[in-house]
C-alpha cells in the first residue's frame, strides 16, 4: 500500500511538472506568435512605402 502511494505521488509530481513546462512552452508560442505578428506588420508596412516610393518615380 506504501509503494502504490509513492509511486501515486511520484507520478503526481511529474504530471505537476509536465504541466508547468507545457505551461511555460504556451508562453513562449504566444511570445513568439505575437512577435511573428508584429514583424508582419512591419513588413506590410515597408512593402506599402516601397510600392508608394516606385508609383512616385515613375511620375
Amino acid at each position: 500500500r506504501d509503494a502504490w502511494k509513492t509511486r501515486c505521488q511520484a507520478t503526481e509530481l511529474e504530471n505537476e511538472t509536465l504541466k508547468g513546462k507545457l505551461e511555460q512552452k504556451d508562453r513562449e508560442l504566444l511570445a513568439q506568435s505575437r512577435q511573428i505578428v508584429e514583424k508582419n506588420v512591419l513588413i506590410l508596412q515597408k512593402d506599402d512605402l516601397h510600392r508608394r516610393d516606385s508609383k512616385r518615380r515613375k511620375r
